[in-house]
């Protein structure tokens, strides 16, 4: 029987410097399932691919795979991941715009999960939309954590939105606000370098 326990931590340590030749083996698999399938692959074959592609820095043929995964995607939380994959892409090669509609589409896929939210804020933040990061940031801060059989990150639900929450409430002038979050991020992350820096800053302005 399925069990689930949030006790449980599973960790990934993957074989250090690999060469270039073993990293491209998966992908290289899963090209040859590709072409074996001909013009009807399995969605899930594309999906892996798709995320092979985007491991090894190949963006654009990525994005590609995971738009044709998602036109024959059957399960929604499946898919509601390649959009936020496709999301970070665009945001991360400065396609803002393309990035605030996969990140939309997500919401609508899977509107009670707050990832999206958090990446709807992420993107709002780089086009310097404070009032948009505050918005997105607080619709998903008040969602639970999602309840899925997919591997989830759990510190972007605990703390990775924050660093974008209090940055757009220091640029709106709530500096009070600003310095309570980071202190508050402090707490769940004591580690974490940018909030400690943006305590020191927040506490002298």
């Amino acid at each position: 029987p399925l069990v689930r326990s949030t006790g449980v931590v599973v960790e990934h340590h993957p074989r250090p410097a690999r060469p270039a030749g073993d990293r491209r083996r998966n992908l290289e698999i899963l090209e040859a399932e590709l072409a074996a399938a001909g013009g009807a692959p399995a969605p899930r074959l594309l999906f892996y691919l798709a995320r092979e592609y985007a491991d090894l820095g190949e963006s654009d043929r990525a994005i590609e795979t995971f738009e044709r995964y998602l036109a024959v995607a059957t399960w929604d939380e499946e898919a509601y991941c390649a959009l936020l994959r496709v999301a970070d892409l665009h945001r991360t090669a400065g396609r803002y715009a393309d990035a605030l509609d996969a990140d939309r589409r997500a919401t609508r896929l899977c509107p009670a999960r707050p990832e999206a939210y958090f990446a709807l804020a992420r993107t709002s933040y780089f086009l310097g939309l404070w009032d948009e990061v505050i918005r997105w940031s607080d619709a998903g801060r008040g969602l639970p954590a999602p309840d899925t059989l997919l591997f989830v990150d759990p510190t972007d639900g605990r703390v990775g939105w924050i660093i974008y929450y209090t940055n757009a409430l220091f640029r709106l002038g709530r500096v009070l606000a600003a310095l309570d979050w980071t202190r508050t991020a402090l707490m769940r992350s004591p580690d974490a370098p940018w909030h400690r820096e943006n305590a020191l800053f927040f506490s002298g302005v």
